[in-house]
């Protein structure tokens, strides 16, 4: 089970470096994210916390959630949940699909927030209505697995069925075996 501490930061950062590159106007974000990534791979975390903060100040939703990660993780700070959360909420209601995928993890997992399927299931919910295959899974899971939200194997279906279409392989092989 993937869980948000399993997320390579490294790729989250150079995700966000490659949206970015299609928007010339935003030449001083991309430098600054190319650094932060640069930083993060020597393992400069102080650096990358400053010029993180100098995004999330601009309203960068990527670097919102990357600081929401070193915080739940305690890269570069101490590791503080509540500061975690923060940052990660922020981005996901600034539209980071990366952030309301943590959410939908930590809220399922229940390291860094106490456990609440029906956030979890929000959350995957809100990343799977913009095509995440990951989120579309996990929403399905919920449907067919969860001990606290309402059985519904047709909406499992339904996006297991999307996911596979949209080439997720796990989706394809959930829809040959389980038996809705």
């Amino acid at each position: 089970m993937q869980t948000i501490k399993s997320i390579s930061l490294s790729i989250i950062i150079f995700g966000a470096v490659l949206l970015n590159l299609s928007y010339a106007n935003e030449q001083p974000t991309q430098d600054l994210m190319k650094q932060a990534k640069t930083y993060y791979d020597q393992g400069d975390y102080q650096t990358v916390i400053t010029l993180l903060n100098k995004l999330a100040e601009q309203g960068n939703a990527q670097a919102m959630n990357n600081l929401g990660y070193m915080y739940a993780n305690g890269e570069g700070v101490t590791t503080d949940n509540t500061r975690a959360m923060y940052w990660m909420l922020k981005a996901a209601k600034g539209g980071s699909m990366q952030a309301m995928k943590n959410l939908g993890f930590a809220y399922y997992d229940g390291k860094i927030v106490i456990k609440d399927e029906q956030q979890s299931l929000d959350w995957f919910s809100k990343c799977a209505q913009l095509d995440d295959t990951t989120c579309m899974r996990r929403v399905a899971h919920l449907y067919l697995r969860s001990k606290t939200i309402k059985r519904n194997p047709e909406l499992a279906k339904k996006w297991l069925t999307k996911s596979a279409e949209l080439g997720d392989e796990e989706a394809k092989k959930t829809l040959k075996t389980e038996k809705f």
